[in-house]
């Protein structure tokens, strides 16, 4: 078979754990991979199969109550990720900012629909993501001004989403502007 860069699975809602452990057989040659509704999927098959993409760049979840904070832990072995987008994620919370907190080299972070994010988790990852340019929070409803004042110590951010954050005022837009980002509501 010829290497595969890149693999897009959109609404595969028959892939289950058993077709998730063929994976491991990529680790040489995947860079992309986009899991969107899934939902077959489990917490242990998405660690299983996601650890040994060591080439892994682009991971991209959308929709997959399967994704938990402990599923993302598997994101520390894979030192080649440089985004990470994860949307409509409900079982994704404040902890998972610990787990990302390891993976310095993140450019992109999109974290949108992901409810149980809160202020807590740009606490903690304020101060963990010196390459991290672009952050989306859309629909994020936990996060308020309170938590934006976080963000000052990223250096590399240049654009940050904030599309539906409800707890997010004029005065939180305005502090993140004087910061010089791009901020999108």
């Amino acid at each position: 078979m010829p290497t595969l860069g890149s693999l897009h699975l959109l609404g595969a809602t028959n892939l289950t754990d058993e077709g998730m452990a063929g994976f491991p057989s990529l680790q040489k040659s995947l860079v992309t991979l986009e899991l969107d509704r899934c939902s077959g999927l489990t917490p242990q098959s998405t660690i299983t199969a996601l650890s040994p993409l060591n080439k892994l760049r682009t991971l991209v979840i959308r929709g997959n109550t399967g994704v938990t904070d402990q599923a993302l832990r598997f994101a520390s072995a894979l030192s080649s990720l440089r985004s990470l987008v994860l949307t409509e994620c409900p079982n994704i919370t404040d902890a998972s900012a610990q787990v990302l907190a390891q993976h310095s080299s993140l450019t992109s972070l999109f974290l949108r629909s992901c409810g149980e994010i809160t202020d807590e988790f740009l606490r903690d990852l304020g101060t963990s993501l010196p390459s991290l340019e672009e952050l989306h929070l859309g629909k994020c409803s936990g996060v308020t001004d309170v938590g934006l004042r976080h963000l000052s110590s990223l250096s590399a951010l240049r654009d940050i989403d904030l599309w539906e954050c409800q707890g997010v005022t004029n005065e939180g837009v305005q502090y993140l502007s004087s910061l010089g980002l791009h901020v999108e509501l």
